[in-house]
């Protein structure tokens, strides 16, 4: 029981240190991502009518394990899901973007925007057998990679992702 305790208070305290770094809901990053590495978490409320993920606050912060304590607060941090953890470099390196959500994969799009549009090289896959495709065109047509596993690197689509549709 002391254990737990330990291990609640440290993710409330991690999370209220994340949650100071938020940036407003529906922002995206504008700094370059490569001036310094950031890990940041997204919460993603669910899908609008045109299928886009609708976004809340980002979190961010130098650590991955910080920015995904604080990435969705204390109350749907129990509850949530990883949808998509995508990075600025080959080998699930770089910066970091994880989106969560309240379904493992319920669909939808997201489109990188700012700093993360055409900067992704490496993406971890949490849809099961359903692929996260990555587009060229914002639109979400056109040429595609789709991935069904963790990648290391999108190969010939690394840095041109402009939308990202998950299962």
């Amino acid at each position: 029981m002391g254990q737990y305790r330990r291990i609640s208070a440290t993710l409330v305290i991690a999370a209220l240190a994340a949650m100071a770094m938020a940036v407003p809901a529906g922002a995206q990053r504008s700094a370059p991502i490569d001036a310094a590495e950031e890990h940041c978490v997204v919460w993603a409320s669910g899908v609008d009518e045109n299928g886009e993920l609708v976004l809340g606050d980002w979190t961010c912060g130098s650590g991955l394990s910080a920015a995904i304590a604080g990435g969705s607060g204390i109350m749907a941090f129990s509850t949530s899901f990883t949808i998509g953890r995508h990075f600025s470099s080959t080998g699930y390196s770089g910066s970091s973007v994880t989106i969560q959500g309240s379904s493992a994969c319920g669909g939808g799009v997201w489109k990188p925007s700012g700093s993360w549009n055409n900067t992704i090289e490496s993406s971890y896959h949490y849809c099961g057998s359903s692929p996260t495709r990555f587009y060229d065109s914002s639109s979400c047509g056109g040429t595609s990679k789709a991935i069904y596993s963790a990648t290391s690197s999108l190969t010939w689509m690394n840095n041109r992702a402009s939308c990202v549709r998950y299962g």
